[in-house]
């Protein structure tokens, strides 16, 4: 068995081992005031977190072809298989935090109903004219229709039985018979000695004023990295030093010259358009169909699926203890990620702290005074500081506020969002990019422009900003903030 049947196999699961983009959001919330706040908790070195801990399969699989018809309703009834499930599942139609995505539009939706999520108009601000609470029955799809095929890891099927999922129908089966949680240990533990010792002593650590204590907490320190990870850490080497703490291979592909017929005539190869370039220099670009493509010999599809479901499963698991606490409302969340607002001075519903795989605080230095999102990776943020006062406003907007000429500001961006779902002007950005022109032998800087407006198409959203994924039947969120 090759790269390329796995890779066939897997082809609807491929598109899955991107982002996490397990996003949920509500698209306005009041300044904070009293006594609610905001924070931002985001988890330690989350995919390294799975490296070291998840249990991943040893040798090649066993390719079940089943076909047949189920009833699995729990995580028992898996057993004894334990690998990839290509199977019929369907949702549960209350249970506000979907597990299992599936990829419609172009887009990886969680959501509890097939039909009502390819019934959307992708890329349309719509929303709804009155509060959940009197449209709990807008879903009227049978069973038939809310259940769709999908392509899992064990250990997300696993969390979606246990969440109310139901499969029927099981297609085929990548089953693994051994299983170890050593696999990829190792590397982790040397990359995170190497990223300890170059990012220095943390501040917790450190007291300037009592150096008695702060030997007692490096002695702490050590111990602890090598009770729960087994990294022995060398104190002399702890000593902050950016070159060592951001470490980055680049592979570097070259090819010998080819005759233009061989590579004209080659079905390996996807032609692109000829230029000449001079009477004598042609420029013919080309790249191999996909069906062609040679992995690379340390490449592991498998690996990858399983990495991207259990970080889904360990992200799903900080969000469930949020939504479950009455004093918490989950706000927004991205790969590794939550927003949420709770009682000022509350403990976390989660483990917190600075090792692998827990939640950290971001922003711990600053009061989020209002936060604000309309969609995916596209929120604001006004802070103020702690000590000083002073007042703080971030912008994120699909990846361009870092390159933008023209910033979408707080207020602008708030605006927007209280606006969503009417008809409204996009705002017009303007970004300066260099663009390579291989003809001339040149590289121009150019002035592109986008347009922005805030667009969430990835459940519904009702008349008090709250969303819901499509297809949920069940009780309204909770906000302990009204």
């Amino acid at each position: 068995m090759n790269c390329l049947t796995l890779d066939h196999y897997f082809l609807e699961m491929l598109f899955m081992v991107e982002e996490q983009d397990h996003y949920l959001l509500n698209a306005i919330l009041k300044t904070a005031e009293n006594e609610y706040e905001i924070s931002c908790y985001d988890v330690v070195s989350l995919y390294p977190a799975v490296n070291f801990y998840a249990f991943y399969p040893i040798g090649h699989p066993e390719l079940l072809d089943l076909n047949l018809d189920i009833n699995w309703t729990k995580p028992e009834d898996l057993r004894p298989y334990r690998g990839i499930f290509k199977l019929f599942i369907i949702p549960p139609d209350d249970l506000y935090l979907p597990v299992i995505p599936e990829r419609i539009h172009g887009k990886l939706i969680f959501h509890l109903c097939h039909q009502c999520a390819i019934e959307i108009e992708p890329g349309v601000a719509k929303r709804k004219q009155t509060s959940y609470s009197y449209g709990r029955k807008g879903c009227q799809h049978d069973d038939n229709k809310r259940g769709f095929v999908s392509t899992t890891c064990s250990v997300e099927l696993e969390l979606a039985l246990s969440r109310g999922y139901r499969a029927t129908k099981v297609y085929s089966i990548y089953h693994w018979e051994e299983w170890s949680d050593e696999l990829l240990r190792p590397y982790v533990q040397d990359m995170m000695r190497l990223k300890i010792e170059a990012s220095g002593w943390p501040s917790s650590v450190l007291s300037p004023d009592n150096i008695e204590q702060e030997e007692r907490r490096k002695i702490d320190f050590i111990r602890k990295n090598q009770k729960e990870y087994g990294i022995t850490l060398e104190p002399s080497k702890i000593s902050r030093n950016e070159g060592l703490r951001y470490v980055a291979k680049t592979c570097n592909n070259s090819i010998s010259p080819i005759k233009l017929h061989t590579i004209l005539n080659d079905p390996k190869l996807e032609v692109g358009a000829i230029e000449m370039l001079t009477p004598d220099l042609f420029a013919v670009p080309y790249k191999n169909r996909r069906e062609f493509v040679r992995p690379h010999d340390k490449y592991n599809i498998v690996l990858a699926l399983i990495t991207t479901a259990t970080a889904r499963v360990m992200l799903y698991d900080f969000m469930e203890k949020i939504v479950n606490d009455n004093e918490c409302k989950l706000l927004y969340t991205d790969t590794d990620s939550c927003f949420f607002v709770h009682k000022r001075n509350k403990k976390p519903p989660f483990r917190v702290g600075d090792m692998l795989g827990m939640m950290s605080r971001e922003y711990a230095e600053w009061s989020i005074i209002s936060f604000y999102t309309g969609g995916c990776k596209q929120y604001a943020m006004k802070m103020k500081h702690l000590e000083t006062g002073e007042i703080k406003y971030i912008v994120k907007c699909r990846g361009l506020w870092d390159q933008v000429d023209t910033p979408l500001d707080f207020n602008q961006f708030r605006k927007m969002v209280e606006a969503y779902g009417e008809e409204q002007d996009p705002v017009v950005l303007q970004r300066t990019h260099f663009q390579p022109n291989w003809r001339q032998g040149q590289v121009t800087s150019r002035t592109q422009i986008r347009r922005y407006t805030p667009i969430y198409d990835k459940g519904f959203v009702d008349a008090n900003f709250d969303c819901y994924p499509y297809g949920y039947r069940g009780e309204p969120i909770n906000d302990p903030t009204k």
